[in-house]
């Protein structure tokens, strides 16, 4: 594709995103629903920062009270968000936090310095949760070849960590590093699935990877006990009541403000964190790359980074010339080819042609959808 075929590209007038997304609709006047999405959000947010920070100072206060051995539970990537998170619950707001890692045998060194540097500086109690390499490696090469995605592995593999945190030791409150403002992959049906037990496990059943499986899939329960369970998941998730038994679970930046320059000053003054020069985000999975690589072959008017230069130019912190100067360049380059692709397909013992048959359809990945 050359530069006058990706400024054909029918795109979002806003952000970059291209039309040819399923998920992707723009109005009458060329703006993407996603842009429109942010736009509701940030306004809301602006009406209701008060108030949440009320909201969060009241929760803090109701959590201390049950006097459990944690407070809360902050799965830690190493990354920034996470790591902001474990800073603020447990230097600012002094909670008793447990941590926990979903160590998928592909996290940098910066990551695992981070991890060491923030349980440290915290005091906090931390779990790491792995599986066999071995198994890993064939979940990934099977969920590569039925769904054209690999990534659905990892995130049950972190929900499953946190799932058995909190069950372990009645941990009130979980926090997670997200929030609408900041979310930029999960809206996306197409490319993106979440950590969910229900697709995983309809995944992997009747496979003969299925025993390998079981140590991400959710613990079973009598029907009675799992009912309960969802209605009291469905409270918390939808109400914010916290219910007798069931974990309350917030998203970051729901409550707290995001600015990029305050959380990197906080988390490398207060927690030692540390990433490559030159980057902030996604500094903890060496995977990271493959996952938006394996995206190029869905959809011809994908680069590595369109999803986060659109995300980007929405919050303000990239203009869209600049972002489509990146992406004319990158196509040119044909394009770029993560570090890890030839190592990563050997381990999971996939060739290139294979690799290819088996991303190239975005529709594979509704099979497993709730």
């Amino acid at each position: 594709m050359n530069k006058e075929q990706v400024r054909q590209i029918s795109r979002c007038e806003r952000c970059i995103l291209p039309s040819a997304l399923p998920s992707v609709k723009l109005n009458e006047n060329g703006l993407c629903n996603h842009c429109q999405r942010y736009e509701n959000v940030s306004t809301k947010w602006l009406k209701d920062k008060s108030r949440k920070a009320i909201e969060l100072r009241e929760l803090v206060q109701r959590i201390q009270k049950k006097n459990k051995a944690y407070d809360c539970l902050i799965p830690l990537s190493g990354g920034k968000d996470s790591t902001y998170a474990l800073y603020l619950f447990a230097k600012v707001h002094k909670l008793k936090c447990l941590t926990v890692t979903f160590d998928n045998g592909f996290l940098t060194e910066h990551a695992k310095r981070n991890i060491e540097n923030s349980i440290a500086e915290t005091n906090a109690g931390h779990i790491r949760y792995s599986v066999s390499r071995r198994d890993l490696l064939k979940l990934y090469k099977t969920s590569l070849k039925k769904s054209g995605q690999f990534c659905s592995v990892c995130m049950r593999g972190i929900s499953k960590s946190f799932e058995l945190a909190l069950r372990s030791f009645d941990i009130p409150l979980l926090i997670t590093g997200g929030g609408a403002r900041v979310v930029y992959l999960g809206m996306f049906r197409e490319v993106f699935q979440d950590g969910g037990a229900s697709p995983f496990s309809r995944m992997f059943a009747g496979d003969p990877l299925e025993k390998e499986a079981t140590c991400m899939m959710a613990a079973s329960q009598p029907f009675a006990k799992r009912a309960i369970r969802k209605i009291s998941g469905l409270l918390v998730r939808k109400l914010g009541i916290p219910v007798s038994g069931a974990s309350m679970r917030i998203e970051l930046y729901d409550y707290v403000e995001f600015s990029k320059e305050e959380i990197q000053r906080k988390i490398e003054q207060e927690m030692g964190w540390s990433a490559p020069e030159g980057k902030f985000e996604h500094i903890d999975c060496g995977l990271h790359d493959m996952q938006h690589y394996v995206n190029t072959f869905k959809f011809d008017e994908l680069t590595l980074h369109t999803f986060h230069r659109s995300h980007l130019i929405r919050i303000g912190e990239m203009a869209r010339e600049e972002a489509m100067s990146l992406e004319e360049e990158e196509e040119l380059m044909n394009p770029k080819i993560p570090e890890v692709f030839d190592s990563f397909l050997a381990e999971i013992e996939v060739d290139h042609d294979d690799f290819v048959s088996y991303v190239k359809y975005w529709k594979k990945l509704e099979k497993y959808r709730v």
